[in-house]
């Protein structure tokens, strides 16, 4: 019995980064290269005041922030530009009335955040051809590239593929846009393993991962 593996980049199935969704991909990229700085910034044991300036510019950037005449405050609004600063423990800023913002948090240790890509809905149209193509490949175990999470594949697969797939299974990976790798699987084809690869190491710079997102095994 021939066995049919695929892969297919699905690009989200219901909610999209917004920056991904602009016409062009340079358009983005000051926009990811500003996340990816600012989260690497926050993982500092101590942050200098120089660190603390630069994030401020970082978030400025990424509209979080607002420069009026020098002075930045927070820019509040329901949905934003390109991305959340979400904090869980301890306090990251304050916006003095005045003044504007303070980074107040002394190192990662003070606090536990991060920043996270504002998301929008993914067209309805696009979600269901999607679903056409994989359905005509029908591929007996197929790998999706950026999946949201391991819900909205289940979600996916019994909505959009009408349960074609009876096993679906993703682990959270490397990168922090928040799209990962899954594996869907027909009935027959269970999923018995699924090894994760996120820190394996590149053997040219063992100080980084070989991976930016995952090789699911």
């Amino acid at each position: 019995m021939s066995v049919r593996f695929a892969t297919f980049n699905v690009e989200n199935f219901f909610a999209r980064p917004k920056v991904f969704s602009l016409p062009d991909w340079a358009d983005g990229q000051p926009v990811l290269d500003a996340f990816a700085e600012f989260n690497t910034l926050i993982e500092k044991p101590a942050y200098a005041a120089a660190d603390k300036a630069r994030m401020v510019e970082l978030l400025v950037e990424l509209e979080i922030y607002r420069s009026v005449s020098g002075v930045v405050h927070r820019i509040r609004v329901p949905d934003p530009a390109w991305a959340w600063l979400r904090a869980d423990r301890g306090t990251f800023d304050v916006d003095h009335k005045d003044t504007g913002i303070e980074i107040v948090a002394a190192g990662r240790g003070s606090w536990t955040g991060w920043l996270e890509l504002a998301k929008a809905p993914v067209n309805e149209i696009a979600t269901q051809m999607t679903a056409r193509v994989i359905t005509q490949v029908g591929a007996e175990v197929l790998c999706v590239v950026e999946v949201e999470d391991r819900p909205v594949l289940d979600r996916f697969n019994r909505e959009m593929l009408t349960g074609l797939y009876a096993h679906a299974m993703l682990i959270d990976a490397n990168d922090p846009r928040g799209i990962d790798l899954g594996v869907l699987a027909k009935p027959g084809f269970a999923i018995a393993n699924m090894r994760s690869n996120v820190d394996m190491p590149d053997p040219k710079t063992p100080s980084e991962h070989l991976f930016s997102r995952d090789c699911a095994m």
